[in-house]
Parts: structure tokens; sequence; C-alpha cells
């Protein structure tokens, strides 16, 4: 079974596929989460959905596999 690492350096190598499906799963909930805020007229926090979406699906890029 191989080990999961985070690093900085690990950015330029493939994810693990049980990582980016999570984080994947996340960004569409956000999104999602943002799209019903900026509807009712709540652009403050569908904002702050939107930003926490791609920053969980731009840390899912550390992880590497030994």
């Amino acid at each position: 079974m191989k080990k999961t690492k985070f690093n900085w350096k690990g950015y330029w190598n493939p994810t693990p596929k049980s990582i980016r499906k999570i984080a994947d799963g996340l960004l569409v909930f956000c999104s999602s989460v943002s799209v019903y805020l900026f509807e009712y007229d709540q652009k403050g926090w569908g904002l702050t959905a939107l930003i926490a979406g791609l920053v969980f699906k731009f840390i899912s890029n550390m992880f590497t596999e030994e």
C-alpha cells in the first residue's frame, strides 16, 4: 500500500484518485452553495463559499503517493 504524502513540491506530481474525488466533490458542493447564496442576495457568503471550494481544490494538488 502506498503512503500519501503532503508537501509543497508535490503540486506537479499526480494527485491520488481518492483525494481528487473528495476535492472535486467539495468544489461542486461549494459552487452549488455559492450559486444558491448569490440567488438569494447573500453575495458575501456566496463568494466565501466559492473561494473555500477553490482553496480545497488547490490544496488537494499538494498530495502525492510514494
